[in-house]
Order: structure tokens, then C-alpha cells, then sequence
């Protein structure tokens, strides 16, 4: 079990904090390493707050949300395509930049009602019933059999409507959430038991767990510039 406080010396790098500001910095729910904790994200990443008691006043006033839903606790995770608005500040979606850092981008009104989310696994049940789960821990029944692992659903928040279902199969777009070239846009041109991805004039392999589909041609997102 998890201890329930973390030194900034051993926070993850995909964070990306100053060090040695403090001893102890807030721990999410859940996984470091592919998540930070509203809280540092208000304080540290968008500097809308100065302390951890600002942040708390602000989280009981109702004012920040996570993919279009009111939240209060501090220390709940915003992941990879997490959708965070503030009140009077704005939506941003939580992404990677070139470096492998968590980072926030600014997205407007319209964009912050869509989030994908990756298919991670799928399991049959009873009654010909589908579980799917998904990369930010979500799981939906499902009685459409073609929706498979490595593949994206767009979902339209805060009711988690599928907007869109998208297949990882050669001309997608995607985005790399791994490896070298983690932060990078580009178009699938290949789909084995490795993937080919097109970024700009080159050509690399890649794993699909390094893959998230995000377009059929062309994101249907903003993403890194």
C-alpha cells in the first residue's frame, strides 16, 4: 500500500518540479507516473493559487472540475486527456510535451466537452455482455463487439456519451504517449505486432501501447504545437 505522503526529491519527472522548494509534495490518487494531483496543477503548474489552503478554498467553492464534473478533493488525479476547468481562468487538457513532461494546453469552450480515452482491455461476460476499460481507469458495458483493444472512443462530457469510435488501423491519426518520440503527432502507416507511425518526413516503430489514436486522417483535438 501506498504511503500517504511523497518527497518533491522522489516525485516522477513527468512532473517536472522545482525539487527542492519543500520536502513533502501532494500525492495523487492513484498512479504517479501517468497523473498529478489537481492541487499541484493549480498551484505549481497554472499558478492560479499560491498555497495548498488557497487551493482548497477554491476546490470548496466549486469552481474547478475534471472532465466537465465539479470536484472538491484536492488530491484526485487528472490524467492523460483529462479535460481540468477553472472558472474564470479556462479548460486545459492534460498532455505530454516533447520531453516526456506532463503539461497542461489551453483548449476552448467547444473542445472541452470531448475526451478519448484508449482501450486497454476487454472482457466478455455473461448474457454476450462486453467490459471495457479504459486507460483512465474508466469501464463501460458494451454490446458493440467492434470496439477492441488499442482503439480510442471519443467521449462527450459530463455524461460520457460515445461520441466516436476510433479503430487503430493505417491512415488514423495518433498520438505518442511513449517512447523517443513521446509528445509527437502523427499518422499510422502500419499495424502489426509493432506499429509504423509517419511523424513529419520519417518512419518509426513503435509499441501500440505507445499509440493513441486520435483522428480518422487528422486529430479531432488540439495537441501539442
Amino acid at each position: 500500500m501506498a504511503g500517504k505522503h511523497l518527497k518533491r526529491l522522489a516525485a516522477p519527472k513527468s512532473w517536472k518540479v522545482v525539487r527542492k522548494s519543500s520536502k513533502l509534495i501532494v500525492r495523487p490518487r492513484g498512479s504517479l507516473e501517468a497523473s498529478m494531483p489537481v492541487a499541484l496543477l493549480l498551484r505549481e503548474k497554472l499558478g492560479v493559487v499560491a498555497t495548498r489552503r488557497e487551493v482548497r478554498r477554491i476546490m470548496n467553492d466549486g469552481v474547478v472540475s475534471i472532465d466537465g464534473r465539479v470536484v472538491k478533493e484536492d488530491k484526485l488525479p487528472l490524467c492523460i486527456m483529462s479535460v481540468l476547468g477553472i472558472n474564470g481562468v479556462g479548460n486545459f487538457r492534460m498532455l505530454f510535451d516533447r520531453k516526456g513532461s506532463l503539461c497542461l494546453r489551453k483548449i476552448d469552450d467547444g473542445e472541452s466537452h470531448l475526451k478519448p480515452c484508449k482501450v486497454v482491455s476487454k472482457t466478455y461476460l455473461r448474457g454476450k455482455k462486453v467490459q471495457v476499460g479504459f486507460h483512465d481507469g474508466r469501464t463501460m458495458l458494451s454490446s458493440d463487439s467492434s470496439i477492441m483493444v488499442h482503439d480510442t472512443v471519443i467521449f462527450r462530457l459530463p455524461g460520457f456519451k460515445i461520441e466516436k469510435h476510433i479503430r487503430l488501423q493505417k491512415g488514423c491519426a495518433v498520438y505518442l504517449t511513449g517512447g523517443s518520440s513521446i509528445g509527437s503527432i502523427g499518422v499510422l502507416e502500419g499495424v502489426g505486432s509493432t506499429v509504423s507511425v509517419k511523424i513529419g518526413g520519417r518512419v518509426i516503430e513503435t509499441a501500440k501501447s505507445n499509440v493513441f489514436a486520435v483522428g480518422e486522417g487528422s486529430p479531432l483535438i488540439s495537441l501539442n504545437d
